[in-house]
């Protein structure tokens, strides 16, 4: 299950929000494979049979715990499912209650993540 902040609104938000989020949120995430191998028959579960699948897992590099998986054909290369991120190890990534974030909204998050930064770097 995974946990939401539920800020009132932007400012509520940014200040609750993780600096490794906030850097997600303001770049995007940065994915690097972190796993990868062959599927058993049993655990191919809705795709076709008699075809030898990779599971391949990437995290974020900027350590946010968000998880991807995707499944390759063996043979081809092709991606057979991708998944939606696995948003269960980034607890209160995701909120509930605020809507979409407007453009405005985004401004406010990048200058919040300029300032976290030159704090922190001494800018």
């Amino acid at each position: 299950m995974t946990d939401y902040l539920t800020p009132r609104d932007i400012d509520d938000f940014v200040e609750q929000i993780k600096t490794n989020y906030l850097e997600c949120r303001v770049h995007g995430h940065s994915r690097v494979a972190s796993s990868a191998g062959r599927i058993a028959d049993e655990e191919s579960e809705g795709l076709p049979p008699g075809i030898e699948y990779i599971l391949k897992t990437m995290r974020c590099r900027n350590r946010c715990g968000i998880i991807w998986r995707e499944v390759l054909n063996a043979d081809t290369g092709e991606v057979v499912n991708y998944a939606v991120p696995d948003y269960t190890k980034a607890p209160y990534y995701l909120t509930k209650g605020m809507g979409r974030l407007t453009k405005t909204d985004r401004g406010r998050l990048r200058l919040e993540h300029l300032a976290r930064w030159m704090e922190k770097n001494g800018g």
